[in-house]
């Protein structure tokens, strides 16, 4: 059963990266080659092109710093399944609202792949979404460029995402650290913006959403009777019998406690062993 969670977490977190590659790639075909959209801070605050670019570093060194947090956490393994399960939902959603409105590129410097047109097939498209899939969906890589991911940022959905999981599962009285990761939140997307990456709209979007589900979620994790009480409305959501499913079993909120991924008596008897083949040789 624990394995099992683990896997259905984490194929539905694969699933949703790979259908938002697919879906950009319809969408890139749908994108009006007009004028950007009217935007508050494009008109106060000056562009900045490599903006994106930073923000995508300060995006996975904030991600990587939380997949470091998880790999020393002593309950890793619910850790890992809630990131799966949180990001899951958050992209699946992403995949809805691209899908249903494309807007104008944001910035008209940037320089989109070619469209398919009239002669692109289905498959051509999927393949297209597919082969974008090895990028994650990041600038920095310099593969393909596909346009539309509008409405609702995935760059925001990481940086929100790393400081919501750092917060939850560190220590509370690193309570500087926890502010530090809002802090370098705020700067990646003000970097996003600036670079004409997202609209501020899409921004906005995505902390809701990120914050609400990731705050619902671990609400009911945490608290059985919260969870299993027939007055709580979060029974209603979509994906509340597969949150059933996953957390049934946990009784109380996760300690923030850590430990070393391996154990530290298998740890000193691979070294003795060195240590032994050393001196043999």
């Amino acid at each position: 059963m624990f394995l099992e969670k683990k896997g259905i977490s984490f194929t539905l977190l694969a699933f949703a990266a790979v259908l938002n590659e697919v879906v950009l790639s319809f969408v890139h075909e749908r994108v009006p080659e007009t004028p950007p959209l009217p935007d508050l801070t494009f008109s106060i605050i000056p562009y900045y092109q490599d903006g994106l670019k930073i923000c995508e570093y300060i995006m996975l060194a904030s991600f990587a710093s939380v997949l470091l947090l998880m790999l020393f956490h002593r309950h890793r393994w619910i850790m890992f399944r809630r990131l799966m399960m949180v990001g899951s939902l958050l992209y699946l959603m992403r995949c809805v609202t691209m899908i249903v409105t494309q807007v104008p590129v944001a910035d008209p410097n940037f320089l989109c792949s070619p469209k398919f047109g009239q002669n692109g097939t289905f498959w051509d498209i999927v393949l297209r979404g597919l082969k974008s899939v090895a990028g994650v969906g990041l600038n920095v890589q310099g593969k393909d460029t596909l346009c539309g991911d509008y409405i609702y940022s995935g760059h925001t959905i990481v940086l929100v995402v790393s400081a919501l999981f750092m917060g939850e599962y560190s220590p509370r009285r690193w309570r500087i650290l926890h502010a530090f990761y809002w802090l370098v939140a705020l700067v990646g997307v003000i970097f996003l913006v600036i670079s004409r990456g997202h609209y501020t709209l899409d921004v906005i979007l995505s902390y809701f959403i990120c914050t609400r589900i990731f705050w619902s979620y671990h609400t009911m994790a945490a608290h059985p009777t919260i969870r299993l009480s027939t007055q709580n409305h979060h029974r209603k959501e979509f994906w509340f019998p597969l949150f059933r499913y996953m957390e049934g079993s946990v009784l109380k909120p996760v300690p923030r406690r850590f430990d070393c991924p391996l154990p530290m008596s298998r740890l000193r008897s691979v070294f003795r062993r060195r240590v032994a083949n050393a001196r043999i040789e």
